[in-house]
């Protein structure tokens, strides 16, 4: 179900989570799984890159108090996914 919004501030402070693509190749189980409902799967990844800030700037804006602070930014490489319902 989506999330209600109350103010204009909520809308501006909305940040969609980050995805991830997977094939059959990555994860043969999703073949048999459905658009819509969830599933949980077991991610190993490679931490290959870490920073502060970002480059157009080193601060995120609150949008509560208008506070500056720096943003923790990290890029990894996945090594393997694997279903989490599979023992």
């Amino acid at each position: 179900m989506a999330k209600a919004y109350s103010k204009a501030a909520d809308v501006v402070s909305y940040r969609p989570k980050p995805s991830l693509s997977l094939d059959a190749k990555d994860l043969p189980a999703i073949k048999g799984w459905t658009v819509g409902k969830t599933y949980e799967i077991t991610v190993k990844a490679k931490l290959t890159f870490m920073s502060e800030g970002d480059e157009y700037g080193d601060y995120d804006e609150d949008s509560e108090g208008g506070e500056r602070r720096k943003t923790t930014r990290a890029r990894f490489r996945i090594v393997s996914v694997k279903d989490s319902a599979k023992k």
